[in-house]
């Protein structure tokens, strides 16, 4: 399976999405622009306002959301948000009032972007790591009954434990990497977490995060296997380069040190977190990027994940209020009450052939946007009774059609399906696909 997806997440109160802004024609329409995957945001300040008491309200808006994609076919990974971790004492949001302790340290200015580097910040993130009065145990616990409510969910991705993670009061340390406080009190706090889920539910995948200067300064992550009781898990990472100075908003790609990112930073990120994957013994999911109008920028990540046959998750189906956020504006409409306003240049960058399903091992693929011109290769299991499902974004890309070549397999879908469904022929060791603009799909045997 490969997921291409995108975060739904709104960042004020009430902590979730207006009803009118997200509705089954929202689902329909992340479906039919072949998107298969949404990292679903919940905030632990929305279910747990008051220690000990979860808001059933809360979670059953969560849920609803993630009932309206399943639904229509669409996996759900569900996340736990946080950015600058609270936003009564600090200028952030996600972490309840009574799990915030900043022990009078500066705060920092208020903002409306992501700012970690105040000592307050640092302390109530120390003191969220030292379980200080139990808040790590609350936490956990907190994960439990949100789990509880997404463990019969037939498409569960899964569960990412805790969104960019942030070191404390010795920040410094991790810019190039802090191996022990890697493997001591980020892996210790999400081993908890993950034990939280595993009491609500046994099966789905738990994905871990590394420090926010993973992606930020491509510092290595020292996270190690997960646990037995925890397993599966599997890796998530973000890259936002932090060394592109002063890019304007939805404009990365002219920033003056953006060849430096793409070059260097990015790559090393995403090598990193290959290692790291290996190591916590499941694979990785570029599970954020993007938050930007920046086609350039965004289409260069999109080609490094395919490039590896990762799975990816753009930031964000719908902007809302992305307080505290980055400052541009990555939703995919100019106005998040109409869907009428798609930002159908944007979708046509995001919106792309890729093999959703292989019935073997994916060996590669690449989608030529320029020339709409799409090429997979695999190697096909004789235990694989399903088909290979591939994408093809009929609306964006193929309004006149699409011609087939393959070698190694035949067609089974209709001419002109936006789901390109493949057989691997009986001896085939490796099955080469094709797909152009045309009027119909050919066979060549």
């Amino acid at each position: 399976m490969i997921v291409h997806g995108l975060q739904l997440a709104h960042k004020r109160p009430p902590y979730h999405p207006p009803r009118r802004s997200f509705t089954d024609a929202d689902a329909r329409l992340i479906n039919r622009l072949g998107f298969n995957a949404i990292r679903l945001a919940w905030m632990w300040k929305g279910l747990e306002p008051r220690r000990g008491r979860y808001s059933r309200a809360y979670q059953s808006e969560i849920l609803r959301e993630g009932r309206l994609l399943t639904k229509r076919g669409t996996f759900v990974l569900l996340e736990s948000h946080q950015d600058v971790y609270n936003d009564e004492k600090l200028s952030g949001v996600g972490f309840p009032d009574w799990a915030t302790f900043t022990d009078g340290l500066d705060p920092g200015p208020p903002t409306r972007l992501i700012e970690y580097s105040p000592p307050g910040v640092g302390r109530a993130f120390d003191a969220l790591y030292a379980n200080r009065e139990g808040i790590a145990d609350a936490y956990a616990a907190a994960w439990e009954q949100m789990a509880k409510g997404f463990s019969r969910n037939p498409l569960m991705l899964g569960y990412d434990l805790l969104n960019e993670p942030w070191p404390g009061g010795r920040w410094r340390e991790c810019l190039d990497g802090c191996a022990a406080l890697d493997r001591g009190q980020l892996q210790s706090l999400q081993d908890r977490l993950a034990r939280g889920v595993r009491r609500a539910d046994g099966r789905s995948p738990v994905w871990y995060e590394p420090y926010l200067m993973f992606g930020g300064t491509a510092a290595p992550s020292a996270l190690r296997s997960a646990p037995r009781d925890v397993r599966p898990a599997g890796f998530a990472f973000h890259v936002y380069c932090f060394g592109n100075g002063s890019a304007a908003p939805d404009a990365e790609s002219r920033g003056p040190r953006y060849r430096e990112c793409a070059r260097e930073n990015d790559p090393r990120a995403f090598d990193n977190a290959e290692r790291t994957a290996k190591a916590l013994g499941g694979p990785p999911l570029f599970d954020e990027f993007g938050d930007s109008q920046d086609k350039k920028h965004v289409e260069r990540l999109i080609e490094e994940a395919d490039s590896r046959r990762m799975g990816w998750l753009y930031w964000g189906y719908k902007d809302w209020e992305d307080v505290p956020g980055g400052p541009g504006d990555g939703g995919l409409f100019a106005d998040d009450d109409d869907n009428r306003t798609l930002r159908r240049a944007h979708v046509r960058v995001l919106s792309r052939p890729y093999p959703m399903a292989t019935a073997g091992t994916p060996l590669r693929y690449r989608f030529d946007r320029a020339r709409r011109r799409f090429t997979f290769t695999y190697a096909p299991s004789r235990r694989v009774t399903a088909s290979t499902v591939v994408y093809i974004p009929t609306a964006a890309h193929y309004k006149g059609g699409y011609q087939v070549e393959v070698r190694g397999a035949r067609v089974l879908s209709r001419c002109g399906s936006r789901y390109l469904r493949l057989r691997s022929r009986r001896h085939a060791r490796r099955v080469s696909v094709r797909v152009a603009p045309g009027r119909c799909p050919s066979e060549r045997r």
